[in-house]
């Protein structure tokens, strides 16, 4: 099938056209109509979804209503349904017998249907059809409408719709709606309920016991409800309470405080003849009462740096339980910071634990401290913002058993004859952070002794990665086993042994200025590069019982070299030969009043032109000129300025 699409100018003369048609002809203009109705049924079919409708076609309303009584036996059978229906697919039969077509009338559960004519000439979403002949008296039918009815668009009813109760035929008809009550007023009221009432109504027929009422409530408007029409169209929340006999009150829950509700009442008779009361407006109270606290505050999964505080949930006169929300706080020093809502409710940062949160009864606190006191406060607060506060309570961290994680030395290495350097990557810990745990060195001069007996002879600053042990014996075999120990106090137990032997030289490269002092040494000399040696006064200061000579840049805290030996070696005349040198200690010391003083290994050779030329093993080689400024610091040659500097220490 092709289908052409219309230009706006043939459309316009098309319509036109049809409705002279309609006008002059109303025959024509129903076959013309029906047409109209295959064809958009067509398109749809081929593909032009812009023609579908694609809501379900349904039965809004059957007259006479379901569950009626006292109704003609000549009634007008009228149904409504949601959308337009096609005017050929309702068939009704023209007299009494076995039950045909899409609109059917039945006293027999549809066994045999008495006849309908109607009137009908055109596609409606309201049909509307006469009995004929007359129905039975006292009996009751029932309406039913088939899947043979159809849309414009295809669509039928999901299944067969049948009246459920039907209505029932009487020779007393009764076409009268009640006389409402008295008018309705309201009791009870509060911040999220009130009491409905209305005075009984009174019927010509139904008796008072028989009279149904409706309640029905609109949140914005009375006009929303001031007819029957719109009352009858409320559902789900605004249907207060539906048809129910001989009652003259009905109690109103789950309103909001403060709020403003429009409220009416329908009454009928047995014959559903309807009236109406008239529209009458409440508005609830404020809501000023606070929430009423749960059970107290619990503690579980209490740890050393964790805890799990819980609560009972909290009621209130006008939020629902699920809607109530929570504030958990603490303090550090006291109950006392937090024991009124306005202190608790203004902690902030770290003391502000969980903010408000809707239906939670439990919270699980993290980063405390261990063997600590800490102080708790939940608020509860309602929709209104009224809060009330949960008593406070403490609950003490367990204390920290767990030691740290740490696998122990890495690297031991020998610095001059009497310091070695430890290595290690930093352990972990459950509580103590890496930058505050500190290493605690075991010494021995036995392999195995720190394993078996762990005896601390030294301690690292907190955070360290290595530390320097001092006051060595040159030429001695050393082993070393360093374990974490975190702030509690708990040390770990790794057995990793490392050992190194110290150097019969006495040299020091790189070396901590601090190791050296705290290895007794104490300055006696300090000058830069930039002046000559004042050889009178520094053996005027320098006198105890060995030396050590060292050069640095100016200032920092690592030494670049150092040498040490007994004064006696260190200041031997070695005159001025080039070559000439002492060893003592695994150093080779030269000095001359007038030439040079300085020291290289002691399997080195030295240069004197001056001073030290030689470049083998620079980085152990120190000269200076002894009359003059100058003149090198390890592989640092010709040096006279002020940014390094010559040190000279001492110790017996």
């Amino acid at each position: 099938m092709k289908i052409y699409t219309m230009k706006r100018k043939s459309l316009l003369i098309f319509l036109f056209s049809f409705f002279s048609i309609y006008e002059c002809n109303p025959e024509l203009g129903k076959v013309v109509t029906e047409t109209l109705s295959d064809a958009v049924f067509l398109s749809c079919l081929t593909g032009q979804t812009s023609k579908c409708e694609t809501s379900t076609l349904s039965v809004v309303s059957i007259t006479p209503d379901n569950g009626s009584a006292n109704i003609s036996s000549s009634p007008t059978i009228k149904i409504i349904f949601n959308q337009t229906v096609v005017l050929d697919s309702v068939s009704i039969q023209s007299s009494s017998g076995v039950c045909s077509g899409s609109v059917q009338i039945s006293k027999d559960d549809f066994s045999t249907c008495a006849g309908l004519t109607s009137n009908q000439d055109s596609s409606s979403s309201e049909y509307s059809f006469s009995t004929s002949p007359s129905l039975v008296l006292n009996a009751t039918y029932k309406v039913k409408v088939t899947t043979a009815v159809k849309t414009l668009y295809g669509k039928t009813l999901s299944q067969d719709y049948v009246q459920k109760d039907g209505f029932s035929t009487s020779s007393i008809v009764d076409t009268t709606p009640p006389t409402i009550g008295s008018a309705i007023n309201f009791s009870g009221i509060n911040v999220t309920s009130l009491n409905v009432n209305w005075g009984a109504g009174t019927d010509d027929i139904t008796a008072l016991a028989n009279l149904q009422y409706k309640v029905v409530k609109d949140d914005t408007s009375s006009a929303n409800i001031s007819t029957i029409v719109l009352a009858e169209t409320k559902t789900g929340a605004d249907l207060l309470m539906d048809w129910t006999a001989n009652v003259t009150t009905f109690a109103v829950t789950g309103l909001s405080p403060s709020t403003n509700y429009h409220f009416v009442v329908l009454v009928r008779d047995a014959a559903h003849n309807k009236a109406i009361y008239v529209v009458s407006s409440q508005t609830t109270t404020n809501d000023v009462t606070s929430p009423t606290v749960g059970t107290g505050i619990t503690f579980s999964s209490v740890a050393d740096t964790s805890m799990t505080v819980n609560w009972g949930q909290a009621t209130d006169d006008a939020t629902g339980s699920a809607s109530l929300q929570y504030k958990l706080v603490k303090d550090n020093t006291s109950t006392a910071n937090i024991n009124t809502i306005a202190a608790a409710n203004a902690k902030a940062g770290a003391d502000l634990l969980m903010d408000w949160a809707a239906n939670t009864l439990t919270y699980n606190v993290t980063a405390l401290s261990p063997s600590s006191s800490y102080h708790f406060a939940v608020l509860v607060k309602d929709s209104a913002g009224n809060i009330s506060l949960y008593t406070p309570a403490t609950q003490a961290t367990s204390a920290d058993v767990i030691a740290p994680s740490f696998a122990g030395v890495t690297t031991a290495t020998p610095n001059g004859g009497t310091f070695v350097t430890l290595n290690w990557t930093a352990g972990s810990d459950n509580v103590t952070i890496p930058a505050n745990l500190v290493y605690d060195i075991c010494v021995s001069t036995s392999s195995g002794t720190c394993q078996t007996t762990f005896t601390v002879n030294s301690t690292s600053t907190a955070g360290a990665t290595s530390h320097t042990v001092s006051s060595l014996t040159p030429n001695t075999s050393y082993y070393f086993l360093v374990r974490a120990r975190d702030q509690a106090g708990n040390r770990d137990g790794n057995t990793t042994e490392r050992s190194a032997t110290t150097p019969v030289e006495n040299i020091y490269t790189n070396i901590s200025f601090t190791n050296i002092l705290a290895d007794g040494w104490s300055i006696c000399m300090q000058e830069d590069y930039s002046a000559p040696l004042n050889l009178s006064s520094i053996f005027a200061s320098c006198t105890q019982t060995n030396l050590m000579l060292a050069c640095r840049l100016t200032g920092d805290s690592t030494v670049i070299l150092a040498a040490y030996g007994a004064t006696s070696d260190v200041t031997f005349d070695t005159g001025v030969n080039s070559n000439v040198v002492h060893s003592a200690g695994g150093v080779n010391w030269y000095f001359n009043a007038s030439q040079a003083w300085g020291f290289t290994l002691g399997s080195e050779p030295v240069n004197k032109n001056s001073c030290d030329i030689e470049t083998s093993v620079p980085e152990k080689r120190l000269c200076w000129h002894a009359a003059s400024s100058g003149w090198r610091c390890g592989a640092a040659t010709g040096l006279s300025g002020n940014n390094y500097e010559r040190l000279i220490l001492q110790k017996n």
